[in-house]
């Protein structure tokens, strides 16, 4: 009598290559088995725990780089295979940036920075415009408040984004005005009051009155005194200066003008010689 004997070869394994994804993208593996008699039987592990998966294929998104191993076995008397492959999360690019102001008067250019790794990319959004580069310059000419978006992307393609909301504060500079009380005057009450149309406590002044005492000073509301007896224009310059820094200048003149003078007798001698005998 003679016997058939069937041989089958080993079960052999190709399994997918290493992936490399960011943090939220999808992955997975897939493996083809050959040898045995076919009827494969498919359990997958992750980092060593049992998926439960059973097909040649699974579909992950994982958090964290993870190690998919596939073991193979069929319904012969094949000694069972295992082989894996791994998923790679690649980091995240961290945004930060740095201006050299974050308030200023109108208009202001601001100097933009950034700590770029090798083989990442920036992108700012400022104002609707868009710019690249570690560092970005932008001249800020309207008053309000602007958000600054800065987007990074790594070599690996993960990206990720900051928005800085209301960061850079433009304010105009002060307009200033004063008043002068009493203006016009006369030589004989040279004494006036300055006073300025904008006050409050991010305000400073500088005042400077020619020919007046003092001739300078920093109150909100000074009082000088001029010269009497001297009709004369005088020049009083005022700036203003916010807490920013940002300045204006006004001038005014205080206007000291000659009085008339009636001189009458206040006294009289009744001594009968017909003058002043009577007031």
């Amino acid at each position: 009598a003679s016997i058939e004997i069937t041989l089958r070869d080993a079960i052999t394994l190709t399994i997918s290559e290493n992936d490399s994804i960011c943090p939220g993208f999808g992955s997975g593996a897939s493996v083809v088995a050959t040898g045995g008699d076919g009827a494969y039987e498919y359990s997958w592990t992750a980092n060593g725990v049992d998926m439960g998966e059973t097909g040649s294929s699974i579909s992950t998104s994982p958090s964290n780089s993870t190690t998919y191993c596939v073991t193979v076995n069929d319904g012969c008397e094949s000694t069972p295979v295992t082989l894996c492959t791994q998923t790679i999360i690649n980091p995240v690019p961290a945004p930060s940036f740095t201006s050299d102001i974050t308030a200023g008067c109108n208009p202001s250019t601001v100097n933009f920075e950034t700590l770029l790794l090798p083989g990442e990319i920036a992108e700012w959004t400022i104002n609707g415009a868009t710019f690249s580069g570690a560092t970005v310059s932008y001249e800020f000419t309207e008053v309000g408040f602007y958000d600054v978006r800065l987007h990074i992307t790594n070599q690996y393609g993960c990206e990720s984004e900051i928005t800085a909301v209301d960061y850079i504060e433009i304010v105009d500079v002060p307009y200033p005005d004063f008043f002068i009380n009493p203006n016009p005057t006369t030589i004989f009450n040279t004494e006036v009051r300055l006073s300025p149309s904008l006050t409050g406590p991010g305000y400073t002044y500088e005042w400077t009155m020619e020919g007046g005492t003092p001739s300078t000073s920093t109150d909100e509301s000074p009082r000088v005194i001029y010269p009497e007896g001297i009709p004369n224009d005088y020049l009083v310059t005022l700036t203003v200066t916010n807490s920013l820094g940002c300045a204006g200048s006004i001038e005014h003149y205080v206007n000291i003008l000659s009085d008339v003078i009636i001189y009458a007798p206040n006294i009289f001698t009744p001594d009968g010689d017909q003058f002043n005998e009577g007031w």
